[in-house]
């Protein structure tokens, strides 16, 4: 069975191969990782350690879809952070880590106590967990890439999907996600 670097490198792969317009940010070190979620009052999973080890974010996994380097993480969980304090209903809790953005306007995070994942649309002021845990997540991306539910769409330099298949994807690794 894949662990999860495994899987997040494979995807990174298939992205790579199709989109010449990712971006791989530089690599980052243990201390550095340590000390930044440490500042956070947080313990991250070992794979979070592990991928910015390889890279302190990645810019155009997707059109408009990124994964977050550690000072944009820093700045969005901020706001959270500020949001919750002014708005205590605000259903985000300081242990969802937003890894993953859409559009600048949703934060996919990761919740390191129980490694959920949820999506944060400020501007649709809505907080959905779309994954029990962050490998059913990957597992649906690499099925999806495997079975070319998610294919590159060369003249508008953007990953598209089969949506009904795609939904029964989201169904078979019981998944909400948005966006790709």
């Amino acid at each position: 069975m894949m662990k999860g670097l495994e899987k997040i490198n494979k995807v990174i792969s298939y992205v790579l191969n199709l989109n010449n317009e990712t971006q791989l940010g530089a690599e980052t070190d243990i201390d550095s990782i340590n000390a930044f979620f440490s500042n956070l009052n947080l313990t991250q999973p070992e794979v979070i350690t592990q991928i910015y080890l390889q890279f302190n974010g990645i810019d155009n996994l997707n059109a408009f879809f990124h994964l977050n380097s550690l000072e944009r993480i820093n700045l969005i969980y901020r706001i959270n952070l500020n949001l919750k304090q002014d708005f205590p209903n605000f259903p985000w809790e300081k242990s969802m880590v937003p890894i993953l953005d859409i559009n600048s306007d949703i934060q996919i995070c990761i919740d390191f106590n129980d490694h959920s994942m949820w999506a944060i649309d400020l501007e649709g002021s809505t907080v959905t967990k779309i994954a029990n845990h962050f490998d059913n997540y990957l597992d649906g991306l690499l099925f999806s890439f495997e079975s070319q539910i998610i294919k590159y769409n060369q003249t508008y330099g953007c990953f598209e999907v089969d949506e009904l298949s795609w939904q029964n994807m989201l169904i078979k690794f019981d998944l909400k996600l948005i966006g790709w």
